[in-house]
């Protein structure tokens, strides 16, 4: 140890970072008493070389024992509250808030997963199930991804965090090395962080300022779409295609690519050259990372418009979820429209069932004889609209597109679906046969009391309209 003077730059920064990791383990045995969730030990890491336990009077636990595994399931689901959360109770109720505005470092868990790793009582075998345990379950999962992608947003944020700091000066962009880059000596921890890249650079753009923390081919800041795919044949070229901005401009775009170029990106050359004329940098500015859909800061909402954006849109979903009904109707509707009732049709396709007969008909009982065109669902169906004939062979989804226009004509006929239901089930478990003015009189029940949770006082008085309709109050 030196003797004298101030202690060198390095030891002081690194205190820095240990108070900062030090106060989030505080965070942590605080919460450890109150967030008990389950994570789950592979059963490898339960069958693992057991410790012999010492004589009395004060036995130890073997550490993959009943009572360890119950603690590490504990501190797990602790640490992954402070990693999905990063402690602000803002940001785990509201999906639009900020990942910049998080304060708490989510390098507690990285470091947590870096020294239970090298614990001497789990042995090899044990530390390779626990990062394994980790990896296999949670990879995968949505939520994972949106953490890594919240941990690369404070790596491009304008934060003054020690740790991020740390990351910076480690991985982020140098003379030497770039964001981005892989090299042989990587843990398998930012392995995983760089695997959600690509990802983060889909859904943001930057706004440049010193042009440090922005990479000048892969992200999007300048045009419609980032330069590696307008200029693929130059990018191809490029020797170091994680460089950022403020490298490439200040030591000349032609340095940064190989000898001799094609003929494809000769001329992408002549094109990118001429528009970054118009490009000035602001050394006293930090780039700042918004998302392309919302022009703010990226939240947890944009990373999961990206992550669905594949699948196709329902058209008939707003019909069926924005009713009066309670949730459990809602449900009901949503797997009526997804075909997934259990049917008399689809038990005896699944081998359930015997038969695949209707219980009042001998036609084959699918979602759409069971809600409309069976007889017993067309006396309903007449009372309510006399007018609609032609629902004897329409189909669930022609019902939803021609009586679910409105809110309330969605509550309405919500509520006629469901009683289609019950008398149903009635008629198989019960043996009971309900009567149309009973099956009425529990259409008007539901409406009249689902009329107090519309949220407007017109469509409120729409429904107990419709109610005095088919039952109208006895005069005294």
């Amino acid at each position: 140890m030196r003797s004298g003077g101030s202690p060198p730059r390095l030891y002081k920064e690194t205190d820095q970072i240990w108070k900062t990791v030090l106060l989030d383990l505080s965070l942590v045995k605080f919460l450890l008493p109150r967030y008990c969730l389950v994570f789950p030990i592979p059963a490898i890491a339960c069958t693992a070389i057991r410790e012999s336990r010492p004589p009395k009077p004060r036995p130890l636990r073997s550490c993959t024992g009943r009572r360890a595994i119950g603690f590490w399931e504990r501190l797990g689901a602790t640490l992954l509250f402070v990693f999905f959360f990063d402690g602000s109770a803002a940001s785990s109720t509201d999906p639009t808030t900020p990942w910049a505005t998080s304060t708490t470092p989510m390098v507690v868990l990285l470091l947590t997963l870096l020294l239970t790793s090298h614990m001497n009582c789990f042995k090899n075998s044990v530390a390779t199930s626990w990062h394994r345990a980790f990896t296999d379950s949670f990879s995968s999962l949505i939520f994972l991804s949106i953490s890594l992608g919240k941990f690369l947003s404070k790596l491009h944020s304008a934060s003054d965090a020690p740790w991020v700091a740390w990351f910076r000066r480690s991985y982020g962009w140098t003379d030497n090395h770039d964001m981005g880059d892989r090299h042989s000596l990587d843990t398998s921890i930012w392995k995983d962080i760089l695997a959600g890249l690509s990802t983060f650079r889909l859904i943001s753009k930057v706004s440049v300022g010193d042009g440090n923390s922005t990479s000048f081919w892969l992200d999007l800041w300048l045009g419609p779409a980032p330069f590696h795919e307008r200029y693929p044949a130059l990018f191809s070229h490029s020797i170091r295609p994680n460089a950022s901005i403020f490298h490439v401009l200040h030591t000349g775009l032609n340095s940064n690519l190989g000898p001799r170029l094609s003929h494809a990106a000769t001329g992408d050359l002549l094109a990118l050259t001429s528009e970054l004329g118009s490009v000035v940098l602001r050394p006293v500015t930090l780039d700042a990372c918004v998302g392309r859909l919302t022009n703010k800061g990226l939240t947890n909402k944009d990373f999961y418009t990206n992550s669905f954006r594949h699948l196709q849109v329902d058209d008939q979903a707003n019909m069926v979820w924005r009713t009066a009904a309670p949730l459990k109707c809602k449900v009901f509707c949503w797997l009526a429209r997804r075909r997934r009732l259990p049917t008399n049709e689809r038990r005896f396709r699944h081998t359930v069932a015997s038969s695949a007969a209707c219980p009042s008909c001998l036609a084959d009982e699918d979602t759409d004889h069971l809600l409309i065109r069976c007889p017993r669902a067309q006396d309903v169906w007449s009372f309510f609209h006399p007018d609609a004939t032609h629902l004897s062979n329409a189909s669930l989804t022609d019902v939803l597109q021609l009586l679910f226009r409105s809110f309330e004509e969605a509550t309405v006929n919500t509520a006629i679906l469901w009683n289609i239901w019950k008398r149903r089930n009635a008629l198989v478990f019960n043996n009971v046969d309900e009567s149309l003015p009973l099956v009425v009189k529990n259409c008007v029940q539901d409406v009249r009391l689902w009329a107090y949770r519309c949220p407007k006082e017109n469509s409120r008085c729409i429904l107990n309209s419709w109610c005095i309709t088919y039952d109208p109050p006895e005069l005294l």
